[in-house]
């Protein structure tokens, strides 16, 4: 993207479509990393809970 603006030669048009696409994929990212260390966390054998039973 700098030397796009330094040359004044775009090498790309960015639509809207891949801007919302972005955006989605993004936050399927940051959902799905939240989901697993949820259940890391939550999961047995993990070591950060002593285990009394």
């Amino acid at each position: 993207m700098v030397i796009d603006l330094a040359t004044g030669f775009p090498s790309f048009v960015v639509d809207v479509d891949d801007m919302m696409l972005q955006v989605l994929g993004s936050a399927a990212g940051i959902v799905l990393t939240t989901l697993a260390a949820r259940i890391a966390l939550n999961s047995k054998g993990h070591g950060l809970v002593v285990d009394r039973g």
